[in-house]
């Protein structure tokens, strides 16, 4: 019964997200796996989406992240935010929870990457989005940790041309899993 119920709320959640976009030719694509969360209650449903016009869901398509946050025994959809393509459209890579700030709560991270292929450099770029439990009202998702983002910084993992035209030089981004990003959080005081 269980089961029944969220994939109904599901259903529901899809179909209004579908009139957000005020067409009945919108399109909805899941931007990975759902899974349950205790984030920013313990039983959330964490779900990713690109979404558009219909037939416009394309390689460098915006990624939506909405989480389904259980009140007794129904869903209340919140939208967490939107990760915009650096390159081809992102893909998460992994998701984790840390205390990063001085209020109380771990934060949601979101580790992303896009994949690269143009003429100077190719390989996959690496980002990581923190978000707390507060609205911001500006954007009408949750408050992003821009300041620590950019402490933990960004980068390719893969190759760039040479100034010399010679072959390619390998570069290394900062991280390109989780436990990559937890190292950078210790080393910059933000994890015990």
């Amino acid at each position: 019964m269980k089961l029944l119920f969220r994939l109904f709320s599901l259903s529901f959640f899809l179909f209004f997200t579908c009139l957000a976009h005020g067409n009945e030719e919108a399109q909805i694509v899941f931007g990975g796996d759902s899974f349950k969360i205790p984030f920013p209650k313990e039983g959330s449903i964490f779900l990713p989406i690109y979404s558009g016009m219909k037939n416009t869901i394309s390689s460098d398509s915006n990624l939506e992240i909405y989480i389904l946050v259980p009140e007794g025994n129904k869903y209340k959809q919140l939208y967490v935010g939107t990760i915009y393509p650096e390159g081809r459209r992102p893909e998460i890579e992994s998701i984790f929870f840390h205390n990063v700030d001085d209020l109380p709560g771990d934060e949601l991270f979101i580790l992303v990457s896009c994949q690269i292929l143009n003429i100077s450099s190719g390989g996959k770029y690496y980002t990581v989005y923190i978000f707390s439990k507060e609205l911001d009202e500006a954007t009408g998702g949750l408050k992003r940790l821009t300041l620590i983002e950019e402490k933990l910084g960004q980068g390719l993992e893969g190759v760039v041309d040479t100034d010399d035209g010679g072959e390619g030089k390998k570069v290394h981004a900062p991280y390109t899993n989780a436990a990559g990003v937890r190292r950078i959080l210790r080393e910059k005081g933000f994890l015990k």
